[in-house]
């Protein structure tokens, strides 16, 4: 295969999805974890699976990265109903109470995306808010813990 892959060892293995059989995959052979739409409280139980394989496989933790996707919703939407743990909605802070919850069960990484649908203005605006206004709300919160 040409051209040979930037990073040594490879490309990274991500595996996707929140069943035993995905969490023990990562567990064995990937460098990255990607559960999909799971509140925190159900994250924390699958991470401490998670942990458990590794260790069956003789790896730590530090080994898989954890990632999820959240859908940041653009300024004056409504999600319908009750507002999931992914689902941001509301000003900054509460944005980033969110994705800090998810922060300290683990989460390393949010891949963010928008609601199917919104237009190309929304998107961008809403990516917008969160790169000026909730991501250095997070930040700020890492440096002081």
């Amino acid at each position: 295969m040409e051209p040979k892959p930037a990073r040594p060892g490879g490309l990274p293995i991500w595996i996707g999805g929140h069943g035993k059989r995905s969490i023990r995959r990562a567990a064995e052979l990937g460098d990255g974890w990607l559960p999909f739409r799971l509140p925190v409280d159900e994250l924390t139980k699958h991470l401490a699976y998670l942990r458990e394989q590794l260790a069956l496989y003789g790896r730590r933790r530090e080994d898989v990265t954890v990632a999820v996707n959240v859908v940041a919703h653009p300024s004056g939407s409504d999600p319908g109903g009750h507002a999931a743990d992914w689902d941001l909605v509301g000003d900054a802070d509460a944005c980033a109470e969110k994705l800090r919850r998810y922060q300290q069960a683990g989460v390393e990484h949010f891949l963010v995306k928008c609601p199917h649908g919104s237009s190309t203005a929304a998107m961008v605006e809403t990516y917008e808010v969160i790169a000026r206004e909730v991501r250095p709300r997070l930040e700020r919160n890492e440096q002081s813990g």
